[in-house]
């Protein structure tokens, strides 16, 4: 599995449907009539819109009656059924927490999203793929060359720490001819309409010349500016150790 397998997964029908909030309310009063309930329905309107865009279109509520919990006859009840509309603006940057409580102790995990239709994500996720396999591959010279920036009599194949200015041997692993052992969904780091940042992070192994085998990680780095006509590679970096 490469790593757009694991970035890009189609959503299921239960991820793509909207949020919706249902609320029961049951009034135990005897007393409480349908018109009381009916201003009541009203104020869970104003409260809740308030706080968030509510579909209108999709609203449902229904007074109706339920058995109170005591068992004592059927009783008033509101049931609302409420569609929340999406709240992301269009290119603007949220921060999300992620909170799990595990033995009384809460852990916390904290990230950026960002909505948007016209970042061209996976084209440049398909661009750092494929000049990430190119790399690793034999025979793809012409393809990586054509990124690079490599200055007039570098001889350097310092495969630690590999940029645009390296040669072309050093990006393509020179000897060392590694497999790709593991490897992890990509992050994004930055994104706009035409500019994304990928981070790629993986685990290779390699046979040292006594035939033992070696491993290190590895980490790409890459800056794509997305172009109709063809793919831009701004920036690239690959950092590596055992």
């Amino acid at each position: 599995m490469g790593f757009m397998d694991s970035f890009l997964r189609k959503k299921t029908s239960g991820s793509t449907a909207k949020d919706r909030l249902k609320l029961v309310l049951v009034s135990d009063r005897a007393n409480c009539s349908p018109e009381t309930m009916e201003l009541i329905k009203n104020d869970i309107i104003k409260v809740i819109s308030k706080y968030m865009e509510i579909d209108t279109e999709g609203l449902d509520i229904q007074i109706t009656q339920t058995e109170s919990d005591g068992g004592h006859g059927n009783v008033p009840a509101i049931y609302a059924n409420i569609q929340i509309k999406e709240r992301l603006e269009n290119g603007k940057t949220y921060l999300m927490e992620l909170s799990v409580k595990q033995d009384n102790k809460t852990i916390r995990y904290f990230t950026r999203i960002i909505y948007g239709t016209s970042f061209h994500l996976k084209e440049c996720l398909n661009f750092a793929e494929k000049f990430h396999n190119a790399a690793l591959t034999e025979g793809n010279t012409e393809f990586i060359s054509q990124y690079l920036e490599t200055a007039e009599g570098t001889t350097s194949n310092n495969l630690s720490n590999v940029t645009l200015k390296s040669t072309q041997e050093a990006v393509s692993y020179a000897t060392l001819k590694p497999q790709v052992e593991s490897i992890y969904p990509a992050t994004v780091k930055e994104i706009s309409d035409n500019v994304t940042s990928v981070e790629l992070r993986y685990i290779l192994s390699a046979e040292n010349s006594d035939g033992t085998k070696q491993y290190y990680q590895a980490t790409e780095y890459f800056r794509i500016r997305y172009a109709k006509d063809r793919m831009y590679l701004l920036n690239y970096e690959r950092n590596m150790e055992a």
